[in-house]
């Protein structure tokens, strides 16, 4: 398999060269400190699966995912990180990421992650797992059930709800949350299409409603 580490710690980032490629069918093809660049080598290099630090300069580990997904849905994106968050997890599976697997973890752990998720099945870091329990419906893709009534969002959409109901561009919405206008507009997408409204009017009574604003 086809490897692409990102992270922004240049020692962290050549140990888990070294320690992957142990593995003979793992191929560390390509490496990137930040994420635009992970964006720009996979324009130029084949790829089967990005192994992202959550927190990067310029897009994290969730905007790259989103961006992966929906201009190389075949690449399978790993989150590496330190935060078990429940909410953070939640917005990685729903951002579509194959696997959240925590830095704590081995290097045998990491390759049999790798391993699983490209033979097309998703891995979860046993910490991570138990904080899956704790979230209603985590591996629906999207988000779509539906729970007392109200769809599954994330912390994000939610934030970004907030902003559209105030009128807010999506270049706007962009500099509030110091990230690309493109990631907006995809979660802009997602949100309508996830509560089956077409309407930012539609949009305003269903925030009214289910008292995400005043």
């Amino acid at each position: 398999m086809r490897v692409l580490l990102a992270d922004d710690h240049l020692i962290l980032l050549e140990s888990l060269a070294i320690l992957l490629e142990k593995k003979e069918d793992i191929q560390v093809v390509a490496k990137a400190t930040n994420g635009l660049e992970v964006l720009q080598l996979v324009e130029e290099t084949p790829i089967d699966i990005v192994v992202s630090d959550l927190n990067m300069p310029y897009l994290g580990g969730i905007e790259i995912t989103i961006r992966l997904k929906e201009r190389f849905p075949h690449i399978k994106v790993v989150l590496l990180t330190m935060i078990e968050e429940a909410s953070q997890i939640r917005e990685a599976i729903q951002a579509g990421a194959w696997g959240y697997v925590l830095k704590s973890a081995t290097p045998d752990e990491l390759r049999k992650a790798l391993t699983e998720i490209n033979e097309g099945r998703r891995y979860f870091s046993r910490d991570i797992e138990k904080q899956l329990a704790s979230i209603p419906n985590p591996q629906v893709p999207g988000g779509y059930e539906i729970v007392d009534g109200v769809p599954q969002l994330t912390k994000r959409e939610i934030e970004i709800i907030r902003f559209i109901v105030q009128d807010l561009s999506s270049e706007a919405i962009a500099k509030q949350l110091n990230i690309s206008t493109h990631t907006i507009e995809t979660h802009r997408r997602n949100i309508f299409k996830k509560l089956g409204l077409n309407t930012v009017v539609g949009l305003v009574r269903f925030a009214i409603k289910n008292k995400l604003i005043d």
